[in-house]
């Protein structure tokens, strides 16, 4: 018999496990998450804005300063292996302008 320490990829429960590890993450840099769409994140700090979207592991983000962006991927790059796509062109099927 073997005791996992940690949800294993492709597991039913291993979104679920990812989910709440990627929400204290979340937590821990200032975010609040929406409370009708639990998918969807937030952050105000005087007149800095940040809105993150999470579909599964890719996230989109707005905000209403680039260097405010900037700062959070650095911020998550720490805590996790990050790939910058760069700036928003299709988004579930939908071209972004």
């Amino acid at each position: 018999m073997c005791r996992l320490l940690h949800a294993l990829y492709g597991l039913k429960q291993a979104g679920r496990e990812w989910y709440l590890h990627f929400y204290d993450t979340m937590l821990e840099l200032g975010f609040a998450r929406c409370q009708p769409k639990h998918a969807v994140f937030y952050r105000y700090k005087d007149k800095d804005a940040l809105i993150v979207a999470v579909d599964i592991d890719d996230l989109t983000m707005v905000g209403n300063m680039h260097q405010v962006i900037s700062m959070f991927k650095e911020q998550l790059s720490c805590k996790f292996k990050i790939k910058d796509l760069g700036e928003l062109c299709w988004l579930l099927g939908i071209k972004v302008k």
